[in-house]
Order: structure tokens, then C-alpha cells, then sequence
């Protein structure tokens, strides 16, 4: 026991070392199956044949209600948060897509949250109609823990396609051709 406890003692940087090596490692390995099961998770709640027909929403001034995605025409909805930076330089793309899109798809806004939302509208309006969720708070269907997103639903409220993040590179180039437009790329 003593010949241990002086070997210690003599390699006090490598054991301690060691010790920091072997923690960080087991954190490492934590860490990459939350993130391994939360990517599962988030996949699983926003995607492709999901039905969205209802979702309680604020308006910008407060006032409750509710918001049908089944109303007999296509619709992009496109989630945001006024805080996000990628929102905002992916302003120019989703107003491109919107006016050039309206006459055939339905186009709303849904913010994560109504935090300031009132005075990012009036400082960077949108030309469709835009909604808080209500207290944050959203079905379990959807999952919109990133921003920004882009979903269109069919006229039944069935998500057709879905884009996570700024539309830039392939997310770009992919909702070119899905829409037959050209985007003017991110401010």
C-alpha cells in the first residue's frame, strides 16, 4: 500500500491527468447519446406525414385563438423567433417565396414565442399573417425547437415537406426546385 501511495505521489500530473481524461470521456459519451436521443425525438416530432389541423396561437396584440392548417389549400408555415439571428437574414427568402407563391399556397408565420414579437412585426412585417404559440406551449406533433423552419401541409393538414434552417446552400437550392423559384439568398 505504501509503494502505491508513493508511485502516486511521483506521478501526481499523470494520475490527476488521467482522472480529468477518463471524466471527460464518460461526459463525452453521455452527452453524444442525449444528443443521439433528442435528434430521434425531434425527427419524430416534426416530420413528413404528420397532421397538423389545429394549433393554439396568440395573435401579435395577445388576443387567443385558434389556427387551422386543414382548410382546403396548401399552406407554408414558416416558424421563426424574433431573436433568431438566421431568422432575420432568412427574411429576404421567405418574403421572395411568399410573394411569389401566394396565389397558390397559403402563407403563415408562427413565432416560437410572443415575447417582443409586437415590435419585431412593426420593425420587419411580414406579408402574410403572423401568430405567437400560445404560451410556447405546442402539441406534441410538432416540435419547433429550432429556427427557422419551413413546413408546407396539404389541404387536409398532412406536412407535405419540412426544411430546419436558414435557406441557404442546399436547403436553398432544394426549395428552388421544389417551388420553381430563385431565392435572393440571405441578407
Amino acid at each position: 500500500m505504501t509503494s502505491l501511495l508513493l508511485l502516486v505521489k511521483r506521478n501526481y500530473g499523470v494520475v490527476a491527468l488521467t482522472s480529468v481524461l477518463c471524466i471527460s470521456l464518460g461526459m463525452n459519451v453521455t452527452l453524444a447519446e442525449r444528443v443521439r436521443s433528442s435528434r430521434a425525438v425531434h425527427e419524430a416530432g416534426i416530420r413528413v406525414g404528420a397532421k397538423i389541423i389545429g394549433l393554439s396561437v396568440e395573435d401579435p396584440t395577445g388576443v387567443l385563438s385558434s389556427m387551422r392548417l386543414d382548410s382546403g389549400r396548401r399552406t407554408v408555415l414558416y416558424v421563426f423567433s424574433p431573436t433568431c439571428g438566421w431568422c432575420k437574414r432568412n427574411l429576404n427568402n421567405i418574403r421572395a417565396l411568399a410573394q411569389r407563391q401566394s396565389t397558390d399556397l397559403g402563407f403563415v408565420g408562427l413565432s416560437t414565442t410572443s415575447n417582443k414579437l409586437k415590435e419585431y412585426l412593426s420593425a420587419t412585417p411580414m406579408p402574410f399573417p403572423v401568430y405567437a404559440a400560445k404560451g410556447g406551449k405546442l402539441p406534441k406533433d410538432i416540435d419547433l425547437s429550432s429556427t427557422p423552419q419551413m413546413m408546407v401541409v396539404d389541404p387536409k393538414g398532412v406536412v407535405e415537406k419540412v426544411w430546419q434552417g436558414a435557406l441557404q446552400g442546399e436547403h436553398q437550392a432544394e426549395v428552388e426546385k421544389y417551388f420553381h423559384i430563385k431565392l435572393p439568398g440571405l441578407s
